[in-house]
């Protein structure tokens, strides 16, 4: 039975960890729940509460990302759809099934036959989605639904042009922080210590090697530092800022994409919508707690790090989408109940668009990347595959450590 999280400043600084990681959203999250499993002593160290970031931020689904194929990233959906039957498994209780409806119309792009072949792509994908799999967690493959049945089952979509839709089932996890925290409670289970609000003000470098980082414990006032033989930075987007934390220059630059969610009365019945606006902007459209969460913008963003809130004129753009892509949902900005923003860490591509921008994730060994040895720094990266992040991140620590993989 996983325990409680406890806050133990003073245990944290008085012993030696194998791991100190940097970073209480998912990614951290995950490395910790890993590490500790396999027997690794670890701490972690969050500036704020856990998942306060762009691991709250997201739009709610475990999923392979359809839009991914079009880039011909098909390793990181692979990746992603075998984490999504692993997340079902793991927390049956967090992750559950959505069925999702891409309508199809005449002269608009993509086109019927471009679906059909990534959702018949993406099925091959997920070849093992229901080995071993309890019944209310098995998904039915991809079918095409005929227009009149379209309409029967979501009457809200426009039917002028309406060829029919691409239906499918993909994972939603509608609650993404308790999926963070019960990762964090089976690490604390399994060993793991933790204190939120304690931002790393430092890195502790001797002898030319990291041996711990140097915080403060907001909460007290008090600084304190932590020993460990490996540093793990899972900072999402303020990753870059623990790199300089090493006085060299960072390997890897980020740019931040913003995406920001609008939560409305509900606009569909049971499926999750997807397509494009007039403007050519991807809209989304996911029943959520008896609602429509809708979005998702996605553009960079070199504002403040801190506290990333939607602003009004965003909300305007991503209404005006919604209501060109769905017409009858009429919405204004009075229609917003609820609105939220995070910054996805993406890694820098001189030229490409935010959108266009990969999601897969890359592990940094600052004793190459840098010249310093003792840290390691993970960038990038997405909820669905934080897990099987989490394991190529210790697999690489316990060699480092000289330890056998566990």
């Amino acid at each position: 039975m996983p325990q409680a999280l406890k806050r133990d400043i003073a245990a944290l600084g008085s012993q030696q960890f194998d791991l100190c990681v940097v970073g209480g959203g998912i990614t951290g999250l995950c490395v910790a729940h890993d590490a500790a499993a396999r027997g690794l002593a670890v701490a972690l160290l969050e500036r704020w509460d856990f998942a306060a970031g762009t691991s709250s931020a997201t739009t709610k689904l475990i999923h392979g990302g359809t839009r991914y194929l079009e880039q011909l990233e098909l390793g990181l959906v692979r990746e992603a759809l075998h984490e999504r039957r692993v997340l079902m498994r793991l927390a049956p209780h967090l992750v559950r099934v959505q069925p999702f409806m891409i309508p199809v119309y005449k002269g608009h792009k993509p086109s019927g036959a471009a679906i059909r072949t990534g959702m018949a792509l993406y099925d091959a994908l997920s070849y093992d989605k229901n080995w071993d799999m309890p019944a209310d967690k098995h998904m039915s493959w991809h079918r095409f639904m005929p227009s009149q049945e379209v309409v029967e089952v979501e009457p809200h979509l426009p039917t002028e042009g309406l060829k029919g839709a691409s239906v499918y089932q993909d994972g939603q996890a509608p609650n993404p922080m308790r999926l963070c925290i019960e990762f964090a409670k089976t690490a604390a289970t399994n060993g793991a210590l933790f204190a939120n609000y304690a931002p790393v003000t430092g890195l502790r470098i001797e002898e030319g090697r990291v041996t711990g980082v140097e915080a403060l414990d907001e909460l007290s006032g008090q600084a304190f530092g932590v020993k460990a033989k490996l540093v793990v930075n899972c900072a999402g987007i303020w990753a870059v800022e623990v790199m300089k934390l090493l006085g060299k220059p960072p390997p890897v630059q980020l740019s931040p994409s913003k995406g920001i969610h609008l939560v409305t009365r509900p606009l569909t019945r049971r499926y999750a919508v997807a397509g494009f606006a007039p403007s050519g902007r991807r809209v989304m459209i996911v029943p959520w707690r008896g609602k429509s969460l809708v979005g998702v913008t996605d553009e960079y963003y070199d504002g403040p790090l801190d506290r990333i809130r939607p602003t009004v004129e965003e909300a305007k753009v991503l209404l005006e989408d919604v209501n060109g892509f769905l017409p009858s949902a009429k919405l204004t900005l009075a229609d917003i109940e609820h609105a939220y923003a995070g910054a996805r860490p993406l890694i820098h591509q001189p030229g490409k668009k935010a959108s266009d921008l990969s999601r897969a994730y890359k592990l940094f060994d600052h004793a190459s990347a840098s010249g310093v040895p003792g840290m390691l720094s993970v960038v990038g990266g997405k909820l669905t595959t934080s897990r099987s992040l989490a394991e190529t991140v210790t697999n690489h620590a316990l060699k480092l450590l000289g330890i056998s993989a566990k």
